[in-house]
């Protein structure tokens, strides 16, 4: 059974400022929360995106996920976010057609901040 990841970058375009072109978030899974992560996929940061998805092959809803950001060469990192389970198949298939995404809602937000701060974001 295979499982959505769904992965949050708040600061994608200070990311790629600071990790530089070429950053990506680093995918690792587990068996339990707190055992031996290992490496399962990485994902090219984009500028303006706030979601990433990807897909677990293996997993089960009982995996564990965790994701850090680091630079082309992986000589900088951040830091490990904390363990997250994934979406089972079913509860992926139910919010696939959702009528905007997470991008669509961050590009609202941020001009809602714009309009009652006078300009400041």
């Amino acid at each position: 059974m295979a499982v959505k990841v769904v992965l949050g970058l708040d600061a994608p375009d200070d990311a790629l400022t600071g990790y530089g072109a070429g950053a990506i978030l680093r995918v690792q899974s587990s068996a339990t929360e707190t055992g031996t992560f290992a490496n399962l996929t990485t994902v090219a940061v984009v500028a303006a995106t706030y979601q990433y998805e990807t897909w677990d092959a293996a997993g089960d809803k009982t995996t564990w996920y965790r994701w850090r950001i680091e630079n082309a060469a992986a000589t900088e990192t951040g830091d490990w976010s904390a363990a997250f389970q994934g979406w089972d198949p079913a509860v992926a298939a139910r919010n696939a057609g959702s009528y905007a995404t997470l991008d669509d809602w961050f590009v609202a937000l941020d001009a809602v901040r714009a309009n009652v701060s006078g300009g400041a974001t």
